[in-house]
């Protein structure tokens, strides 16, 4: 979804490092997480320095935190910086609402589904306002689209 929202806008990108780092999400260690905000931190900021004044970021260092708090029953210590680099414009979260796929590397659909808990309550706890998006890829695709379409009339 984030190359193709960043393909139709021609704009910068960052993937989801998490699961470039933690091939699963069964097994890793509390290192790992922070190694994963590290990397995703340094991807967001060269991206942001792109001829584009729109980046599209996968996830940030809040879901890492519900990683966290979810598995390891820790908080992660971020700095002033990370967590600057990681207040987007707009906030798009996608709901669990699509078919669950196992692919052998995911968390089971029961934890899926509490680390959804989980992670809405870490963006709560940031003053991080969501936009939902629900329904099938291409229906998630087009709200997206029409959000940021909208934003950018209003900002820009």
């Amino acid at each position: 979804m984030t190359q193709k929202i960043a393909a139709y806008f021609n704009c910068n990108f960052v993937f989801e490092t998490g699961r470039e780092i933690i091939a699963n999400s069964n097994f890793f260690n509390f290192d790992d997480l922070y190694i994963v905000a590290k990397e995703h931190n340094k991807r967001i900021e060269k991206a942001i320095m792109g001829d584009s004044p729109i980046t599209v970021i996968d996830t940030d260092i809040h879901i890492t935190q519900s990683y966290a708090r979810f598995i390891f029953q820790r908080e992660i210590e971020i700095n002033k910086i990370i967590d600057y680099t990681n207040k987007p414009s707009l906030y798009f979260y996608l709901n669990n609402d699509v078919e669950y796929v196992q692919d052998g590397t995911r968390l089971s659909e029961i934890d899926r589904n509490l680390l959804d808990i989980s992670h809405r309550k870490v963006l709560f706890e940031n003053n991080i306002e969501i936009i939902e998006i629900n329904g099938n890829w291409n229906e998630r695709f087009e709200k997206i689209v029409k959000e940021i379409k909208l934003y950018c009339y209003f900002n820009f």
